[in-house]
């Protein structure tokens, strides 16, 4: 597509910001866009990442989130710190992780299993990311979520998750093509987000999400406050882990996982 040319005309109530990854080096062609200075691309840009960590940074009380990985060390640094100041934070992951998680867990926990004396001076890449995951499990209002649906004959199919959105406080929102991992963040990958301050918005798409995956009454959410219903759906997640470690039927798709078993 050409690049516009103006600014379009103004239209519905809605704050918008279109946010980017791009590696340094990637494009060679600046880029001009209508009433700013020419940018050249090839310095990069982390403006998704940036984003996220004044999102977390600024959390009254939640933080509602969809991702295919289970963090960035930084960002779950953040969440640690929202957790201690009381806010709500339901980070929705894949329950069977990709064979990547599960070899970089199994990397880290090798590591761990050293004595502090043999161990390499530079601990595995996402060391860290695991030790900042383990540590939000000592927190109540933390809750590690998958989905499954029960499959008709006693047992459970997964439902993979490949959302990459956040929601916060009933204020604000983003969604896009960003994974809450460095690649996706700081490193290699091109992304774009779409982010906006509506709170209107933000509220209709928690509780169509939650209603969702829980099993719950969209009309009844709608009248409950946005930590009432990221509760909800954490009460629900732990009580279907409950239920699966039973045999029995899920209500709804959301169950709880152990944040320190992840990807092992």
């Amino acid at each position: 597509l050409p690049m516009p040319r103006r600014v379009a005309a103004a239209a519905g109530g809605a704050r918008v910001q279109l946010t980017r990854t791009v590696a340094p080096g990637r494009y060679s062609i600046p880029a001009r866009h209508p009433g700013a200075s020419p940018r050249a691309p090839t310095d990069g840009e982390e403006a998704i990442y940036h984003q996220y960590r004044a999102a977390f940074a600024s959390a009254r009380r939640t933080i509602y989130l969809e991702s295919q990985h289970p963090g960035e060390r930084r960002l779950l640094e953040l969440l640690d710190a929202a957790l201690a100041r009381g806010v709500s934070v339901t980070l929705l992951v894949p329950g069977e992780p990709l064979g990547a998680i599960r070899r970089a867990r199994a990397t880290a926990e090798r590591y761990w299993r050293e004595p502090a004396a043999e161990r390499p001076p530079r601990p595995p890449r996402y060391a860290e990311t695991f030790a900042r995951l383990d540590a939000l499990a000592q927190h109540p209002r933390f809750t590690l979520a998958a989905l499954a649906v029960n499959d008709g004959a006693g047992g459970y199919r997964e439902v993979y998750v490949h959302a990459k959105l956040c929601l916060i406080d009933d204020a604000w929102g983003t969604i896009g093509s960003a994974n809450l991992v460095d690649i996706s963040l700081l490193a290699d990958h091109t992304e774009l987000n779409l982010s906006f301050w509506h709170g209107a918005s933000a509220a209709r798409l928690l509780r169509a999400l939650v209603a969702e995956h829980a099993g719950l009454d969209p009309a009844t959410l709608g009248a409950w406050s946005d930590r009432e219903v990221v509760e909800k759906f954490q009460e629900t997640a732990r009580a279907n882990a409950r239920r699966r470690s039973a045999g029995a039927p899920l209500r709804g798709h959301c169950y709880a996982l152990e944040p320190t078993r992840y990807g092992a």
